[in-house]
């Protein structure tokens, strides 16, 4: 035997005994080291639970990755898995095309069990990919493909439509269904070793809770997520931080909202997602909340530019959206009524009215919300709607209704520790809460509501007195590619010939630059941009 013969038969003696004491991973990796495509292939799928469905992505891809594509050619089961673990990887923009070389190799003869299933597990894990982009119509068309397809026995593939589905009614804003066939998927795969359909269920199901304000049981399943991943610098983890974060956010513990949503925006950008985006925007929140607006503007300037450059086009109005609260909460409220001519922002639109002064307007635009919010079944965006109602109606001097729809809200708000949905109302939502406690219509919570305004109040009145340079505007994607190049000592000319602007093009944003950044040359902008952190 040669030396590189010798090898492979320790490689595969490795392997056999890996996999006769149940360590699977280790087994495949000896086989993948051996060059036996039989045994490894056979390892890959598991005892009827892929590795990939394991949890095991990452030496699984290595090896793909290394094969030669004249191998891949020759076994199109391998291009199915390939797309598979890519697509669980969390990368599903580049798993389509792996899925489509294995449907071009494979025979079009379905009458053939084994061709017939590798077709079928093709259509499940096109479902994932369509839930990724939000497509119902082909979640449930690949779904039903699958179905008819799958051997009977390949249940852990079969499962993956299960859970397609449950996106599909969720995105169809049916949450009941959406939250039986979650709950479904989870017990079934926690029972079966199905790690990547576990936790993907059980993040879904923390979510749907949220969007019913139910941030208990939200919390105690991002926690069961944790602790089964039980690796805080896992990429998984990205998602359970996001939603802890949002619940830590609402609760007003700062701190920990802040921990949270710097761990998702330091794991997230591994993988396709737009979540950096929203952790990025809580981040910002959370910096208005303290006062601190310099680091409220930079980590908007992030979102911003990661929506920009991962092309996240559907997250738009949500930086928009913080983008306004940013200004209206800083008085600049010609601004925030310029954003608000390009982009449909109803409950935006009805704060910066309270703010002008004209409240009757903002409760017509909030009254007609409620109305359709209440039709559609979307309790958190109604339960928002109330309580900005409720500060319109006391603006416009109708006390009883504005006191009404406090105590409505806080019936829905108290067992789970709401407090940011009142506290960013600001000063009105002070003097409402104020005249409830005086005329004794209101419990324990509403005196914690008053206490937490008050105190945010006092601390931010502090900040802004001993910080002067507080109110610098969020430069926009394109003035920040401006600014870095500034940073880098490129002339005007420059930067216009490498952004591929026109050189006057350059002196406007640069002019802007500087009105935002409330300084009068380059050397200043730079200081001060690397002082509040957003170069």
């Amino acid at each position: 035997m040669t030396e590189k013969e010798i090898v492979s038969e320790l490689h595969i003696r490795a392997s056999h005994w890996f996999e006769d004491n149940g360590l699977e991973v280790e087994a495949f990796q000896h086989a993948a080291s051996s060059g036996d495509l039989d045994l490894a292939e056979r390892l890959v799928n598991g005892r009827g639970m892929p590795l990939y469905l394991q949890g095991a992505t990452s030496p699984l891809l290595r090896w793909l990755e290394s094969l030669p594509q004249s191998t891949l050619d020759s076994r199109p089961s391998l291009w199915v898995t390939f797309g598979a673990a890519t697509m669980i990887s969390g990368h599903p923009s580049q798993a389509e095309s792996k899925l489509h070389n294995a449907e071009v190799l494979l025979p079009k003869n379905t009458d053939d069990k084994k061709n017939r299933d590798l077709i079928g597990q093709i259509a499940a894990f096109r479902t994932l990919i369509a839930a990724s982009k939000n497509d119902i119509k082909t979640i449930m068309a690949e779904s039903k493909r699958a179905l008819d397809l799958l051997d009977p026995q390949n249940q852990a593939i079969r499962i993956i439509t299960q859970f397609s589905l449950g996106v599909a009614f969720e995105l169809q804003n049916d949450r009941g269904a959406a939250i039986r066939i979650f709950q479904d998927v989870f017990t079934s795969t926690f029972a079966s070793g199905n790690r990547m359909l576990c936790l993907a269920s059980l993040s879904s199901l923390a979510g749907l809770l949220i969007m019913e304000n139910r941030l208990r049981e939200a919390a105690d399943l991002y926690n069961r997520f944790k602790e089964i991943v039980n690796d805080p610098e896992d990429w998984l983890m990205y998602d359970p931080l996001y939603g802890l974060a949002r619940i830590a956010y609402e609760r007003n513990d700062l701190d920990t909202a802040l921990r949270h949503a710097d761990a998702c925006i330091r794991l997230a950008p591994q993988i396709e997602c737009g979540t950096v985006v929203s952790a990025s925007i809580i981040r910002a929140r959370i910096y208005m909340a303290g006062g601190n607006y310099q680091n409220a503007a930079a980590a908007l300037s992030e979102a911003e530019e990661f929506a920009h450059t991962r092309s996240l086009t559907e997250r738009t109005s949500e930086v928009e959206t913080a983008r306004v609260d940013f200004l209206i909460s800083q008085g600049n409220l010609h601004a925030a009524a310029g954003i608000l001519e390009n982009y449909d922002l109803p409950m935006e639109k009805a704060r910066l009215l309270i703010s002008q002064g004209q409240p009757d307007a903002a409760r017509v635009i909030l009254q007609n919300l409620r109305t359709q919010w209440r039709s559609e079944d979307r309790p958190t965006d109604l339960l928002r709607c109330n309580v900005r109602l409720a500060v319109a109606c006391y603006a416009c001097g109708d006390v009883d209704t504005a006191l009404n729809l406090l105590e409505e809200s806080q019936q829905m708000t108290e067992a789970d520790g709401f407090i940011r949905l009142y506290v960013d109302e600001g000063v009105l939502m002070e003097q409402l809460l104020s005249i409830g406690e005086n005329q004794g219509k209101y419990s324990a919570y509403s005196t914690r509501l008053l206490e937490a305004i008050r105190l945010e109040k006092n601390k931010n009145t502090h900040i802004q007195s001993s910080s002067p340079d507080t109110m610098i505007e969020i430069l926009t994607s394109r003035e920040l590619d401006v600014l870095r190049l500034i940073s880098q000592g490129l002339s005007n000319q420059e930067i216009a010939a490498k952004l591929f602007l026109a050189l006057s093009t350059v002196k406007g944003h640069s002019r802007v630059i500087y009105d935002k950044l409330q300084v009068q040359r380059r050397t200043e902008a730079v200081a001060k941009a690397r002082e509040i952190g957003i170069i």
